[in-house]
């Protein structure tokens, strides 16, 4: 019945809110031990041991972008999601995925741990294959960064175990999103 509520009330704030875009910058540390970091990133292991990888989220109601702010190791160009259809659009370097998925229908497991991030309480989830999301219910508007699912609200932290994402900034503007260049 919590659960319930809290969606209910999230989705409420939701729409009184909507047209608030938040802009989170997310950093991304990589675990130079992994043996998959040292495999997929051989040729970028100096790089990415002296410099962590930086990239932007904005959100709104409708709509996210998640963009890398420099140039990254990732071969990540950018993740767009449109909340109405369910449409995620997904650009790397060598190819493009275009996927539907079902926002807020992400199977998690709560956990108990919760994590202050910026201000904001977060709690803890396994969203699968030993990731761990933290969230906040606090901001108004759904979103993460990478292409990771949409948990009840505002994801600001993931340990993927070969790396670790989280945010180190957060804005909130009145600017409407471009996504004229997103939609496919």
């Amino acid at each position: 019945m919590k659960k319930i509520y809290t969606l209910f009330v999230l989705m409420i704030s939701i729409f009184v809110f909507s047209q608030e875009t938040y802009e989170i910058t997310f950093e991304k540390k990589y675990n130079l031990n992994d043996e998959d970091v040292q495999k997929n990133f051989a040729s970028k292991l100096e790089r990415i041991k002296n410099s962590p990888d930086y990239y932007v989220l904005k959100a709104n109601s409708e709509n996210s972008i998640f963009l890398p702010t420099r140039d990254n190791a990732s071969i990540l160009e950018y993740v767009f999601k449109n909340f109405k259809t369910g449409f995620t659009y997904k650009k790397y370097a060598d190819e493009e995925k275009a996927t539907e998925e079902k926002w807020g229908r992400s199977v998690f497991k709560e956990l108990p741990e919760t994590k202050v991030i910026l201000g904001y309480v977060c709690k803890s989830a396994d969203i699968g294959s030993g990731i761990i999301a933290y969230y906040t219910e606090e901001i108004p508007v759904l979103g993460s960064p990478f292409a990771y699912g949409a948990m009840p609200g505002m994801m600001l932290g993931v340990d993927f175990g070969g790396y670790t994402a989280f945010a180190t900034s957060i804005k909130k503007t009145n600017e409407k999103l471009d996504i004229s260049k997103y939609q496919k």
